[in-house]
Parts: structure tokens; sequence; C-alpha cells
């Protein structure tokens, strides 16, 4: 097994967050301009009117939290921070116009249009929500892509010098041997850790794979230590019995397979596929209803 999220293949975490850019004007893009042309009481345009008012404000929250993500760098672990922590301010801000939105509806006289309204304002907060999880999710991706993007490359290294220390080992350098098998276990340890540490963060990559692998490549590494000791003693016998050991360790560690983020061009997208779907199917149900209702109350789109 190649080194793992070493691999050239495209970073997940700048993957999400150009679905999430794209899922996130799904709201911004539907939310349709209507002015007042009232047939209805003075006193119920006058709610209208506030809550258009902060629905429109609410839309621009979303915008504003696109932004944020906008200048998000998946290199810059402060960068996702800030961009996230903004984001999530901007929607909050959107939930609470929402809200207020959804005050100025209630003070209107029951009607089919009222009703319909405030489903509308329902959805568009079903929405926003979901939007949220999507922005939240963002912060955990950087941190499991941080951790294993660090994983992989001491496995990387550890790969190198196991290799090394094999070398050494053939050509009788049994010092080498040792301190190169040593190097190799601490950087195997420390990879098996932080891909643990990225399973925590989200078991659906798989990173439990790359865990494993690093685990048996440890063991295997052990082995090569003592071998360099059993080999410096003369200890042949021995030597060879650790051969058969280690190799065995070592197509174990081979089969264990790559992790769902490496091996699945498409992980990524299916990873965030229920949260677009309930932001896509919210929006057009808030949409819908919002534009029945204005209708219904005697506004019309401009």
């Amino acid at each position: 097994m190649p080194p793992v999220i070493a691999r050239k293949k495209r970073n997940p975490l700048l993957y999400i967050l150009g679905v999430v850019a794209l899922v996130i004007i799904l709201l911004v893009g539907s939310c349709v301009a209507i002015v007042g042309v009232f047939s209805g009481a003075r006193a119920d345009l006058k709610h209208i009117e506030l809550a258009e008012t902060h629905f429109q404000a609410a839309k621009n929250d979303v915008e504003k939290a696109s932004a944020s993500l906008d200048k998000v760098s998946g290199d810059n672990p402060a960068s996702v921070s800030t961009g996230v922590a903004a984001a999530t301010k901007n929607l909050r801000d959107g939930r609470d116009e929402i809200a207020k939105a959804t005050a100025a509806v209630e003070q209107m006289k029951e009607s089919q249009g009222r009703t319909d309204y405030l489903n509308s304002l329902k959805a568009a907060t079903v929405t926003l929500d979901a939007l949220q999880d999507l922005v939240d999710y963002v912060d955990t991706a950087s941190s499991m892509a941080s951790k294993a993007t660090e994983a992989g490359t001491l496995t990387s290294s550890a790969n190198k010098a196991l290799n090394d220390a094999v070398d050494s080992g053939n050509a009788g350098k049994y010092t080498a041997m040792r301190k190169q098998a040593v190097s190799a276990g601490t950087d195997y340890t420390k990879a098996a850790l932080l891909f643990r540490q990225a399973v925590a963060l989200d078991p659906s990559a798989g990173l439990d794979k790359a865990a494993v692998y690093c685990e048996k490549r440890k063991q295997q590494a052990d082995i090569v230590v003592r071998m360099a000791e059993e080999g410096k003693a003369g200890r042949t016998s021995a030597y060879n019995a650790d051969i058969k050991k280690q190799a065995a360790l070592s197509k174990q560690a081979q089969a264990v397979g790559m992790p769902a983020i490496v091996s699945d061009p498409n992980w990524a997208e299916n990873r965030l596929a229920d949260l677009k779907k309930k932001i896509e199917e919210a929006s057009k149900q808030a949409d819908e209803l919002r534009a029945k209702a204005l209708k219904e109350v005697g506004f019309s789109k401009n």
C-alpha cells in the first residue's frame, strides 16, 4: 500500500468547499424578488412589507456566508476556521431575520396566504439549518484532511526508512539497519495515531484501513529491529526465521486496501449527498410556498 493521502488525488477538503459553495448558492439564487401591488388590508400590507424586508436581509446573509467560504484555503487551517466562523455568524443572522419575518407575518389576519407564507419561512429555516450542517462539515473535513495528510507524510517517510533498513541488512550494515527500522517504527506509530484521530472525525472516509496498514508495518519494523540485533550477534537461524515473519506482515499490510476517501473519486460528493438533497428540497419548497402566498395576499412578481 503506497503512502496514504500523499497520492495525487484531488484534495477532499478543496472539493468539499467547492460543493458547499455550489449548494449554498441554491438558496441565494432561488430567492425571488417580489414587490407590492396590494389589494388586501392596509395592516396586512405593512406586515408583508416588513416580512419581505427581513427575508431580503436573510438572503443577503446567505450571500455573505458564501463569500466567507470563498475566502477559505484548503491548505490553511486558520483560513478554514476563520471562514467557518464567519459563515456560521452569517447563517445565524439569516435565521434571526427569518424569525423576524415570521413574527411579522404572524400578525396578519388568518388566511391561506398567511399560512403559506409561514410554511415557506419554516422551509427557509430548514434550508439555513442544512446549510449550517454543510458549513460545520467543512470544519470537520479540514481537521480530518489535516491529520490524514500529516499521517500520509509520516507513512511515506516510514516506508522509505523501512526499505532502507532492509537494504542495510542485506549489506550486513546492522547498526544502520537498526537505526532505520527504529525510525520507521516511530513514524508508523505516529501515523497510525493520526489516522485513528481522523477516523473519529469521520468514519465514512475509511481511514481505519490506513491506520491498520501503519499498525501492521509497525509490527514489521519491530521485527526488523530484532533482525538487526540478531544479525549483529551472528544468530543466523533466528535472523532467517524473522525474514519470513516480517515478509508476512508486509503482505498483510499491502492487503489492507485503500481508504474510501482515496479509492473513490466520488467520495466527497457522496458524503454530502444527503445534505445537498435536504437543502435543495427545502429551498424549493420555501420558494414555491412564498410565491404562492404573495400571490394570494395580492403581491405580484416585479
